[in-house]
């Protein structure tokens, strides 16, 4: 009679745990599903206009570092030869005007200009180098690092990214 309860009480623990562990996951799944809706607003891009970071030779954070350093450091890694009212660059898999602001040979701020580049492309890239999301007011998003701020913006032919 022992034993028989015992095997009783075993197959109904069995048969609990069997159905908690391996239910349809119908609550887990939605909570998922509301928090990507969340996360989805505005800042979804296709995959076609996504932009490739793989090859970049440098990222927002190299460029953070380097507002409040040397001229000379941020035109190595723009790979600059010479001191230019512009320059050109590639960051995002794409090419940028990049417009140095400096005071002393010291960088107070780098502006760069993405010409037809979709500015949610760019917003995606950046929150994910930051390891942020940005706050968006006005059609300007704003990120904060430190002491510093990132800030895009849209214009009439693609976006502007500006670093002080």
């Amino acid at each position: 009679m022992k034993k028989k309860r015992i095997i009783l009480l075993s197959l109904v623990l069995i048969i609990i745990f069997a159905m908690t562990g391996c239910g349809d996951g119908k609550a887990d799944s939605q909570g998922d599903t509301q928090q990507t809706d969340e996360n989805a607003s505005d800042e979804n891009v296709d995959s076609s206009a996504a932009l490739n970071v793989e090859n970049d030779t440098f990222t927002v954070d190299d460029l953070l570092s380097s507002v409040g350093s040397e001229e000379t450091g941020l035109l190595t890694i723009l790979g600059a030869t010479e001191e230019a009212e512009t320059y050109e660059a590639n960051i995002f898999g794409q090419k940028a005007t990049v417009s140095v602001t400096a005071e002393d040979g010291t960088v107070s701020a780098i502006k760069m200009d993405f010409v037809s580049v979709d500015t949610g492309s760019v917003l995606n890239a950046v929150a994910e180098q930051l390891g942020q999301d940005g706050e968006t007011k006005d059609g300007v998003t704003t990120w904060t690092s430190g002491d510093r701020t990132v800030t895009l913006s849209e214009g009439d032919s693609g976006c502007t990214l500006e670093i002080k």
